[in-house]
């Protein structure tokens, strides 16, 4: 890194792009990073310093600048679902092929839904990712588990037998 030079042209850029990103304190921050080097010399250990943040955050400034230039100041967009499999449309119209069931009364498991969907997005994936998906289009949950996953047999047997109603 430290045998990479800016040109004066770029550091005139970086000044012309520092001045035009004010309302943006992300980007600002970015720009401000190549310039206090450009501008200044200064280390990563002092700019880090200077604008409050990690000095691997420089690195990857200083990094990003040399490799893609001035594109490196541009900010990615955040949120929304970053690794969905399926967008909402996508999703409503695959759970319309289980509204039939569920309309007539069936009970629809959610091993079922998970194949199915495992089968449309061409790898395995959780339950939970099914509970999201029914959660997500207001599907519910209207039938209590038949029994408790610990249950004991020969207790229920034995309280059946000794109890005379």
């Amino acid at each position: 890194m430290a045998g990479q030079e800016i040109s004066k042209q770029e550091k005139q850029q970086i000044e012309r792009a520092l001045l035009a990103a004010k309302g943006n304190p992300g980007q600002y921050q970015r720009i401000q990073i190549v310039h206090l080097r450009a501008a200044h010399g200064m280390t990563q250990e002092a700019i880090a310093k200077a604008v409050g943040v990690s000095r691997s955050t420089v690195s990857r400034g200083h990094m990003a600048w040399f490799e893609k230039g001035m594109a490196s100041f541009e900010l990615q967009p955040r949120g929304g679902r970053i690794r969905e499999n399926m967008t909402r449309a996508e999703e409503a119209a695959f759970l319309k092929g289980f509204t039939h069931q569920a309309g007539a009364g069936e009970l629809i498991c959610i091993s079922d839904i998970q194949a199915a969907y495992e089968k449309k997005i061409g790898r395995k994936t959780g339950s939970t990712t099914i509970y999201s998906l029914l959660e997500r289009h207001d599907w519910r949950k209207l039938m209590p588990r038949p029994h408790h996953p610990q249950r004991d047999i020969q207790a229920q047997k034995r309280f059946k037998k000794s109890s005379k109603a």
